[in-house]
C-alpha cells in the first residue's frame, strides 16, 4: 500500500469525535426544553459513533484524490441491479442483514467506497500481466444457492429426510421455510465470500453443485438445509 494510504487510514483510526466550538446554538424547541447543537452532537455520537466519522474521513480522502467521477451513480444502478436479482427489497435486505449492512443505502456507501478505492489503487501501482490474471486466477467464484430456513431443529431433520427419500427442495421451501426466500422456492441467489454468517457459508461452499447439507446447519437465524444449486462463472 502507498505511503498516502497508509497515512489516510492511520488518521482516520486516530480520528476521535470532538466537541465544536460554540456549538450552544439552539436547533430544535420542545416543551421540554431546548436542544443545542453540542447536546445534538453527542447524541450522534452515541448513536453513531466514530466508525462513521472514520468512513467519512476516507471517503473524503479518495474523492480528493480520484477527483471528478460517476462512481456514485454506478454504484446505486449495481445496487438496484443486485436487489432485482435477488427478487426486490424485503429478500434483499435479508440478505444484506446477514451480511453486516443495515440497509441498501449502507451497501451502496459500500460499493461507492470500494470504487474510489480501486480507483486510487489501479492508478498509483503497476501489475504485469502475469500478475493480474494470477490474482484472477486465486480469486473464489461466486455460488448459488437456496435454503429452508425452519426453527425447528427435529422439523430440520425430517425435511432433510423427506429431501432424500426424494421430495422436491423448493416445493418444502414454499411449505415450510419462515423466512421470505419461501416465496422463491429458497432461492438465495449469487454470493461469494464474507457475504453470509459464518455458519451458512462454511456449509455452501463445503457442498458441491446439486448437493445439499444431510445435518440441520444452525445459525443465529434459526437451522438451516442448504442446497447449493450453481457455480457462477467468474
Amino acid at each position: 500500500m502507498k505511503k498516502w494510504a497508509l497515512s489516510a487510514l492511520t488518521f482516520a483510526a486516530a480520528a476521535t469525535l470532538a466537541g465544536c466550538a460554540d456549538n450552544s446554538e439552539t436547533v430544535a424547541t420542545s416543551t421540554g426544553g431546548d436542544v443545542t447543537k453540542d447536546e445534538l452532537y453527542a447524541a450522534m455520537k452515541d448513536y453513531v459513533g466514530e466508525e462513521t466519522l472514520q468512513r467519512l474521513i476516507i471517503v473524503d480522502l479518495l474523492e480528493d484524490e480520484v477527483g471528478k467521477n460517476d462512481y456514485a451513480n454506478e454504484a446505486d444502478a449495481e445496487a438496484r441491479t443486485t436487489m432485482a436479482n435477488y427478487g426486490g427489497e424485503e429478500q434483499f435486505m435479508y440478505i444484506l442483514s446477514q451480511s453486516g449492512f443495515s440497509s441498501v443505502k449502507d451497501y451502496t456507501d459500500q460499493l461507492y467506497m470500494n470504487k474510489l478505492l480501486v480507483d486510487v489503487v489501479k492508478s498509483r501501482t503497476d501489475f504485469t500481466d502475469e500478475e493480474v490474471q494470477a490474482y484472477y486466477d486465486a480469486i473464489e467464484p461466486n455460488l448459488q444457492a437456496s435454503h429452508i430456513l425452519v426453527d425447528d431443529e427435529e422439523l430440520a431433520k425430517d425435511l432433510i429426510k423427506q429431501l432424500d427419500e426424494g421430495a422436491d427442495f423448493a416445493e418444502l421451501a414454499k411449505e415450510h421455510s419462515s423466512d421470505s426466500s419461501a416465496e422463491n422456492g429458497g432461492e438465495l441467489g449469487s454470493f461469494g465470500r464474507g457475504q453470509m454468517v459464518a455458519e451458512f457459508e462454511d456449509a455452501v461452499f463445503a457442498l458441491k453443485d446439486g448437493e445439499y447439507s444431510k445435518e440441520p446447519v444452525q445459525s443465529q437465524y434459526g437451522f438451516h438445509i442448504i442446497k447449493r444449486t450453481a457455480t457462477d462463472e467468474k
